[in-house]
């Protein structure tokens, strides 16, 4: 794989764009008209402000590059991530009691606690583990479609390692995290 390759895929593999667009085929297939609005302008809420941040603390030159690389400096990432989510958890909690899309968001800020937390110790790659999370969503919802992720997901964890972006147990740890939390997801739901 070259670099024009790996850069391409771990682009396309980016946690901002693989989110909306697996969270979005899922509230299509599962949830009514008024959820989705909600849901969906709850989520892009997240992801325009997370952009805006990133660009923001890039600009700033508070991150050296849009993906946040640098552990110490996920360290501020994960606090903003965490406070957003907060807050998008309370806001959903109060406006939708589908226990269904709460048991989602919990899990999911489970994880990226989960993954503040460890990186304390290790970088561990967000690419890798969210997509890992993510696949095991789809499972819940189509295998066909979730075998392809996994292929692609895959495919993103080399990017990362072509890159350097991530050593080996750095693209490691992440998988398992999303992993082990993807599977709390498939049993909880």
């Amino acid at each position: 794989m070259n670099s024009k390759v790996a850069n391409f895929l771990s682009i396309i593999g980016h946690p901002l764009l693989t989110v909306p667009l697996i969270i979005e085929f899922v509230l299509l297939q599962n949830f009514q008209f008024s959820e989705i609005i909600l849901e969906s302008s709850l989520l892009f809420g997240i992801i325009i402000l997370t952009v805006a941040n990133n660009l923001y603390k890039l600009k700033k030159k508070s991150y050296s590059n849009f993906d946040v690389s640098n552990q110490n400096q996920r360290k501020n990432f994960y606090l903003y991530l965490l406070i957003v989510l907060i807050i998008f958890l309370l806001i959903d909690n109060f406006l939708i009691e589908n226990s269904k899309i709460s048991v989602g968001l919990w899990i999911s800020f489970s994880m990226v606690v989960c993954f503040a937390i460890i990186n304390y110790f290790i970088k561990s790659s967000l690419h890798t583990g969210v997509n890992l999370f993510l696949t095991c969503i789809l499972f819940s919802q189509n295998i066909g479609l979730a075998f392809i992720f996994l292929v692609l997901t895959f495919l993103v964890a080399y990017s990362r390692l072509i890159l350097k972006k991530h050593s080996l147990k750095e693209i490691i740890s992440g998988g398992i995290i999303g992993l082990i939390f993807g599977l709390i997801y498939l049993i909880l739901n």
